[in-house]
């Protein structure tokens, strides 16, 4: 018999001997880590030996992050390596609490609960951290001595340790409550998988709900990376070092999180009836606690799968025509309610007749639930008709969708920022306004946007003739409020030629016209690129700005600042673009612009940004009454006369004609012709006997004909400087110039103006 001396006292020992007595535990963590780290090493070193030698492509900074990023959270393998072994430690640390003999061996012996808590706590976390930690320093070894010992930063190694084991110790410590909590060892496991994902779960359904009930809801700015991160230790640590950073504040709530658990933990432990060992619960009053959290997220679950996947019962159009079905969204609640409910109530008890049983509170959870569906479905909170009173607005940052021309590159994104901030800075800062009147009168656009929400229709349900072509304005907004609330909404389809009035106001506000100059926002012309510009007619004339030198871009720039501040509402809505200009702003890595240098902007051949900066295209529309632009252009050695269009330099035109598949009608010469239904859908063979049956293919070579076709469009990518225009939809253009400068074609278009504006 153990003697209560040999028992006292000794934590470290009776911790190792618990070790010990689950060998296994060490031994598969030892083996796992092994591979994961010292071996993993030993190959990762061998392959990149090209980069320890390479002196010209790879700075002493990029050779010390690629080591680091070995270590730290970085390594995702190794984060979930971790996790794992979180997850297995803590599931067999109090496995002995699963069954009934060992429950009563230990609670016989002269330990007192808390003690008993200690040593086995220890046990689990010490079987896959001592591992971790010998084969974590075996493997910097291994670096050390195979030539990249110069380019390990030890301080950043040791720091990603420490969050190695900070994040095992939370996640651990967090998972040890369900062995406390439940009997069996199955539901034991079931539960950690509850208590380590529900919270993402139910933050993914509650996103989803959003998105699909909700018209005017922004998902852009709800930042679901960064909320994400903080549903679940597990996917805070994977994603820490990657996508999100380290900061004090999420190493401070970790620490204490660890205390928190720790000590509830020790609670559950000494409160935990020794009988409780092979039942489903230690403490039968948590039922409802664990139950219906888990119902919830299972119930909402269904309900959104079946209430997007069927296409029968009642239907609601929104916005973007999506029809969703309301009857299978009420059975998907319902039937969720009854599966979920029925096998929790088995494992409760452990017992398949307990399917007939406690009938009562699942009606009332399907009544509930159902009744509480109706709050989206309804719009019952007013959130789609939300529009804050002007005298709460400090300033409107919007997407009006009639200037997105504005475009930035791939080299966009600041990593220094959040998604969310991202998305701000690169879609909702080109307009900006704080001026009383013109945040009355984007409030107004809004107000017709929710007055018309209703009565909605898609761009694709048109009828035949002029009177498809329909502009719309599609506005994102985020409102900074007085009090310092940010809202952000979105809301679609207005008709132009509702809000006329209201967008010429707007555009020829000076505030909406200086928020357009995004490029030379906060930079003067030194740091800015004069990268491109296109003829949209002659498309031989456009030319590489970047080769020009710096005085004549520096012309180019200044002019098209200049005539960019003359632009008008009338011209923005009646005149098409000629050509477009492409300016590129070098930015650091804290977004601020810097002075244009050709290290920073040519690097190998391509364009690249040092030291974690960001290059920054955006594309401007140039128009024939922005003569300043044409004038300085014309000393770059582009004629003024390539801005018009040339017909003699085309030799040929081809127009397809395209019968409408949802009106059936074609164009023949301009007017609207009743042609046959076409093939349905469902035939294999549909799209090519469309094709055959439904296109009118025309050559033209009479100089005529090309002429006519010429002078009546334009080039296709017109169309994507202006907002007030469309190419008709039924018919393609493609045309073949040739002259003493060069040959090619180009697709062309019919313009139609989307308003009415003389």
């Amino acid at each position: 018999m153990t003697s209560k001396n040999c028992l006292r006292n000794n934590l470290l020992a009776m911790t190792w001997d618990t070790m010990k007595k689950n060998l296994w535990m060490t031994t598969l963590s030892t083996l796992a880590y092994f591979f994961a780290l010292p071996v993993a090493a030993a190959v990762y070193v061998q392959s990149s030996s090209y980069i320890w030698n390479d002196t010209s492509s790879w700075t002493l900074e990029n050779k010390i992050d690629r080591v680091s990023s070995f270590f730290t959270t970085g390594n995702t393998i190794l984060c979930v390596l971790v996790i794992i072994g979180a997850f297995v430690a803590s599931s067999f640390a109090f496995y002995y609490l699963h069954k009934r003999k060992p429950v009563d061996f230990y609670h016989s012996l002269p330990l007192k609960r808390d003690q008993l808590f200690n040593i086995n706590y220890l046990a689990g976390a010490g079987a896959f951290l001592l591992p971790f930690t010998i084969n974590f320093f075996i493997a910097l070894i291994i670096f050390a001595i195979s030539g990249a010992s110069q380019y390990i930063a030890l301080s950043q190694i040791l720091t990603g340790f420490c969050l190695h084991l900070l994040y095992f110790m939370l996640i651990y410590s967090l998972l040890i409550i369900p062995s406390l909590l439940m009997g069996n060892f199955v539901l034991d496991v079931l539960m950690k998988l509850a208590f380590l994902f529900i919270c993402t779960a139910a933050y993914g359904l509650y996103y989803g709900i959003m998105e699909v009930f909700y018209t005017t809801y922004m998902g852009a700015l709800s930042n679901i990376e960064a909320n994400l991160a903080y549903t679940s230790p597990a996917i805070r640590y994977a994603m820490t070092g990657n996508t999100l950073p380290v900061t004090t504040l999420d190493i401070v709530l970790s620490i204490l999180g660890i205390a928190l658990l720790y000590a509830l933990g020790r609670f559950f432990c000494k409160k935990r009836p020794s009988e409780a060992a092979g039942n489903c619960l230690a403490f039968p009053r948590l039922k409802p606690v664990l139950k219906y959290p888990i119902m919830l997220v299972v119930t909402v679950g269904f309900g959104l799968f079946f209430y997007t996947i069927n296409d029968s019962f009642g239907t609601v159009n929104y916005g973007d025509g999506r029809g969703f079905h309301l009857g299978w969204l009420f059975f998907g609640l319902l039937i969720g309610t009854f599966i979920c409910d029925r096998i929790i109530e088995i494992l409760y008890e452990l017992d398949f007749r307990a399917i007939g049983r406690r009938w009562v509170p699942m009606l009332v959870f399907m009544a509930v639930i159902c009744a509480l569906a109706v709050v989206p479905i309804t719009d019952a909170t007013g959130y789609d008709k939300y529009r804050p009173d002007a005298e709460q607005v400090a300033q409107i940052n919007a997407d009006l969708g009639i200037t997105d021309y504005i475009a930035s590159n791939s080299y966009s994104y600041n990593r220094n920022l959040t998604s969310r901030e991202n998305y701000i800075e690169n879609n909702l800062s080109v307009v900006v306004l704080q001026e009383p009147a013109n945040i009355n009168t984007l409030l107004a656009i809004i107000d017709k946007s929710i007055a018309n929400a209703q009565n909605r229709q898609t761009e694709e349900e048109t009828v035949a003739g002029e009177e498809q072509y329909t502009g719309y304005v599609n506005l994102n907004i985020l409102y900074t409020l007085k009090n310092g609330k940010e809202v952000g909404r979105s809301y679609f389809r207005v008709p132009m030629n509702q809000v006329v009035d209201e967008l010429a106001a707007l555009i020829d506000s000076e505030e909406f016209i200086n928020s357009q100059l995004l490029a030379y926002k906060d930079a003067a012309v030194d740091n800015l690129l004069l990268s491109e510009i296109n003829v949209f007619e002659q498309p031989q004339a456009g030319f590489s700005g970047i080769k020009l030198k710096r005085p004549l871009q520096e012309a180019v720039l200044e002019a098209y600042k200049a005539d960019w501040l003359t632009l008008d509402s009338h011209t923005m809505m009646t005149e098409l673009p000629v050509g477009s200009l492409a300016i590129y702003q070098v930015q650091d890595e804290n977004g601020k612009a810097v002075s244009y240098t050709a290290a920073t902007i040519q690097e190998n051949g391509g364009y690249s940004v040092a030291n974690n900066g960001r290059l920054r295209e955006f594309q401007y529309p140039i128009y024939a009454s922005f003569t300043k632009t044409l004038t300085a252009l014309a000393n770059c050695g582009v004629p003024q006369n390539s801005w018009q269009t040339d017909p003699t330099t085309f030799t040929s035109v081809t127009e397809d004609h395209y019968a409408d598949r949802y009106n059936d009608y074609k164009y023949d010469g301009g007017e609207s012709v009743t042609v046959e239904p076409e093939m349905p859908v469902k035939d294999e063979d549909y799209y090519e006997k469309y094709y055959e049956k439904g296109v009118q293919h025309t050559e033209y070579t009479d100089r005529a004909d090309i002429t006519r076709i010429i002078n009546a469009t334009v080039a296709d990518e017109t169309m994507n400087f202006t907002r007030f225009f469309t190419g008709r939809n039924n018919v393609s253009v493609y045309a073949v110039y040739d002259n003493s400068y060069t040959t090619g074609s180009m697709n062309r278009v019919y313009p139609v103006p989307l308003i009415d504006k003389n």
